[in-house]
């Protein structure tokens, strides 16, 4: 807020990308000059899907531009930080909090085509409601990167198609049929890799035939309007090259097979297998197949058969092929540094109003829980202990386990006691790794690819074991409990600025 208002008001966040099933940490800020009696301060977690297209339409009498708008919310959870009445006093205040994520949320996105473009994202805000009839609320917020799932584990991949080859001029001539069989070992790789294919050409027609191989993407947008929804798509061909046949020149394109040039080209009666692989770019956009309602981005591995005559059709094998990004790329976002925070009051010593913690499913719902019950899925998955796991005790123990430190902050082990000597707490947990071409991960049940996307249908609500809360230490059947000089979680004291954000 402007320097002439009563009070300011941050939100900062220890890191910018977060990971599915992470907890968020961060602290809500407030400097004010006069006290401000509120009925609530409140942090919410929103996230929203926007698309934009723009259509010209030409007549004789001129031209004008249609416009369409899209926007869906993904997710909105309300959590309380302070039930009024009551009031901040002059001065600074700090609000640690740690807010653990439901799996299942579409990541971050941006898309731009022209006119076009899309995105996904996400916020954590604060809303301060003022008591007072003329009183007007203050709020402040924070984006986030939220990161994709890991990659599911590829299954083998199988298509096949069998399709007459017919006259382009509307003739009900008949020259045949042809048929392709399209493998490849995985139907699931990373932005950067390439996709081996297995192709089997069997051309039962009067005409030679000709093969090449691409991965298409499409992307569809669709806009909500006060006369009906309307939808805009592209596709564009990311990777292609033409089959090259399998051996030795001599033979090597199959039974009545030869090769053109550099092409794979049966002749009339004959078949013809090869064996190559299509290269995919680092940069390619990754699939985006469910959890949105305006948005959808999906590939097909295609193989094309073309008959060599004048205005004749072919064949066509397509089968679902899920891209995910490139980990370079993952790891590149992951590590990126959290925005620098706004500069502090001159001798802004705050007063800190303890953390709150709270676990939010997908639907949005939102639960209160103690700090030492929330998990990081990513900590999780390391074997770690609870991420922040205090001692029973709930805030009681927190405040009586904390020291405050002119210079570190508070380090609350999982313990709940504070070591000698402890200083800054180790770093958050990091993105998981995502398996290299060639490995395998096991999916989560949720994770499996939905195929074609339907715009528009109603998405289902995941479900998030991670979510379930169980007693303190412990989380679901399978999670460590917490251990004395296990996990460690950093909270800010009083002076003390939160870790890689100086200044607040």
């Amino acid at each position: 807020m402007g320097a002439g208002q009563s009070a300011q008001a941050h939100v900062l966040l220890d890191r910018r990308a977060w990971a599915q099933g992470d907890a968020i940490t961060g602290s809500v800020v407030f400097n004010t000059s006069k006290p401000v009696p509120y009925h609530s301060v409140v942090l919410k977690f929103v996230g929203k899907e926007r698309t934009h297209w723009e259509v010209r339409h030409y007549s004789k009498n001129g031209s004008h531009t249609t416009r369409y708008d899209g926007k869906a919310k993904i997710i909105k959870a309300v959590m309380p930080l302070l039930t009024g009445p009551g009031t901040l006093g002059v001065g600074g205040h700090r609000m640690p909090f740690v807010v653990s994520l439901p799996a299942g949320l579409p990541p971050s996105f941006s898309f731009q085509d022209g006119p076009a473009k899309a995105s996904v994202v996400y916020q954590v805000k604060v809303e301060v409601d003022q008591a007072g009839v003329f009183a007007k609320d203050f709020k402040a917020s924070a984006a986030l990167d939220l990161l994709p799932r890991p990659p599911r584990a590829p299954a083998p991949l199988r298509g096949a198609a069998e399709q007459p080859v017919r006259g382009c001029c509307g003739c009900c001539c008949d020259y045949g049929q042809v048929a392709l069989l399209l493998e490849s070992p995985a139907d699931a790789v990373a932005a950067g890799a390439t996709v081996p294919l297995t192709v089997r050409v069997d051309n039962a027609s009067s005409e030679a035939v000709t093969a090449a191989a691409s991965l298409v993407r499409t992307v569809r947008l669709k806009s909500l309007g006060v006369l009906g929804d309307s939808t805009w798509q592209r596709e564009a061909a990311v990777a292609q090259k033409a089959l090259k046949p399998e051996g030795a020149a001599s033979g090597g394109a199959g039974r009545g097979g030869r090769r053109g040039g550099n092409e794979l080209q049966v002749a009339a009666a004959g078949t013809a297998t090869c064996r190559d692989a299509l290269p995919i770019a680092p940069d390619a956009m990754a699939s985006m197949v469910g959890g949105t309602q305006l948005i959808a981005v999906w590939y097909e591995l295609r193989v094309d058969a073309a008959a060599t005559g004048c205005c004749l059709s072919g064949a066509r094998v397509a089968c679902p092929l899920l891209v995910s990004e490139a980990p370079a790329a993952l790891q590149h976002r992951s590590a990126a540094p959290p925005p620098a925070p706004p500069k502090a009051p001159a001798g802004w010593i705050p007063q800190d109003h303890g953390a709150s913690g709270f676990t939010v499913a997908r639907d949005g719902a939102a639960r209160r829980v103690r700090v030492g019950e929330i998990h990081s899925s990513s900590a999780a998955a390391a074997g770690a202990a609870p991420f922040g796991s205090l001692a029973p005790g709930g805030a009681a123990a927190f405040a009586a386990a904390a020291v405050p430190s002119a210079t570190a902050g508070w380090t609350i082990p999982a313990g709940g006691e504070l070591p000698a000597g402890a200083g800054a707490a180790g770093a958050p947990p990091s993105y998981p790794s995502i398996a290299a071409p060639g490995t395998h991960q096991e999916p989560p049940p949720h994770q499996s690819y939905p195929g074609y996307p339907a715009l528009g249908a109603a998405q289902p609500v995941a479900a998030a074991p991670e979510m379930h809360v169980p007693g303190p230490g412990a989380f679901g059947a399978a999670a460590p409990t917490a251990a004395a000089g296990g996990a460690v979680m950093q909270v800010p004291g009083p002076g003390a600025a939160p870790q890689g954000q100086p200044g607040w």
